[in-house]
């Protein structure tokens, strides 16, 4: 750090300096090895091992996040509490053992990146990550997918009801309405049971 000279004993520091070196170089704290308990800190390496992550990542996020570390000698101890609340909100059922690739939900659903995050969103479904690649649980995304359908089978959309029986927006929800169907809210959508607009229609035609 640069300093200014005052006296022989006295020396001037801007505050900048520091706080910049400060954020550079986080502070570690260094010990003896004999009053350090080892059971409550992980190598940057056990960290990688039992996350699936790689050295860099580690170095980065607990750098990023100011997770406390010792240093003894050339090493350094990351501490355990801080590591695995960090990824505590990652955790999966451990009886969850098939996962899809986005590529290969590309590829069985022609579904987009967007659409598979989105489908994931709404339908809360289980992921994780490795090694910096993400899987999706393929029991829960094949669920999502197949009640998809079925509720696709039961119900229309207005836009849907629309194209079919050649109605305006405002025809739709006029029939919705003055027949009393019910109407239900489906993401951005309002859908219906199509069983009860096909007999209002059957009786119009």
């Amino acid at each position: 750090l640069r300093a200014s000279r005052i006296s022989g004993r006295m020396a001037l520091v801007r505050r900048a300096d520091i706080e910049l070196m400060l954020k550079s170089k986080p502070y570690e704290r260094l010990v003896a090895k004999n009053d350090f308990n080892i059971s409550e800190y992980y190598t940057a390496e056990e960290i990688a091992e039992k996350y699936k992550v790689n050295a860099k990542w580690v170095w980065t996020y607990t750098r990023q996040h100011k997770v406390p570390k010792v240093r003894i000698r050339q090493f350094n101890y990351y501490s355990k509490k801080h590591i695995d609340a960090a990824f505590a909100k990652y955790e999966v059922d451990s009886d969850l053992t098939e996962w899809y690739t986005p590529e290969e939900i590309q590829e069985k659903y022609g579904m987009t990146r967007v659409a598979i995050r989105s489908q994931v969103y709404r339908n809360n479904i289980p992921s994780k990550k490795e090694h910096g690649q993400i899987f999706y649980s393929k029991l829960h995304f094949d669920l999502s997918k197949s009640s998809e359908q079925e509720s696709k089978a039961e119900y229309y959309t207005v836009k849907e009801a629309m194209e079919k029986f050649k109605l305006s927006r405002d025809s739709v929800y006029g029939i919705l309405q003055f027949h009393q169907i019910n109407r239900e809210k489906n993401g951005r959508f309002v859908r219906f049971l199509k069983v009860e607009f096909d007999r209002v229609m059957g009786v119009r035609k």
